[in-house]
């Protein structure tokens, strides 16, 4: 069975980031894929944080955000946390400029929107969201 992400549009809430000239842009609008198959979905970062955390959020229509995972950009920068919603299928890499997810084995219900944000762990806000 065929299916696909929905076309994801970078956007540039820029929550703190719009004071700290911080970005997060995303790698590819929009993703496909074939049932049990793997996909990746990436967003480079520049930032001025000390200690950047690095978080995916993902989005079904009419509900809120569902947060999936934290990685640290740096580190040091802040625990690294997956939630059960992942279901083990859910692999993730980031480093000071780029962090990226592999939902392997997709499935219908991985059609939703997903997101890819940081956080100055050392200030406690979010800045720059990016939906993917």
């Amino acid at each position: 069975m065929n299916f696909w992400f929905p076309s994801l549009t970078l956007l540039s809430l820029l929550l703190a980031g719009a004071f700290t000239n911080d970005e997060v842009i995303q790698l590819r609008s929009e993703v496909w894929g074939k049932q049990g198959d793997a996909e990746t979905l990436s967003c480079s970062y520049f930032t001025k944080m000390n200690f950047p955390c690095l978080y995916w959020y993902r989005q079904y229509p009419h509900q809120r955000l569902q947060y999936i995972l934290r990685k640290p950009g740096k580190p040091s920068a802040c625990s690294q946390d997956m939630a059960s919603v992942t279901n083990g299928r859910v692999t993730s890499v980031a480093n000071s400029s780029f962090t990226s997810i592999t939902i392997h084995q997709l499935e219908v219900e991985d059609s939703a929107e997903y997101y890819c944000a940081t956080e100055d762990a050392a200030q406690g806000h979010i800045a720059s969201p990016a939906l993917y």
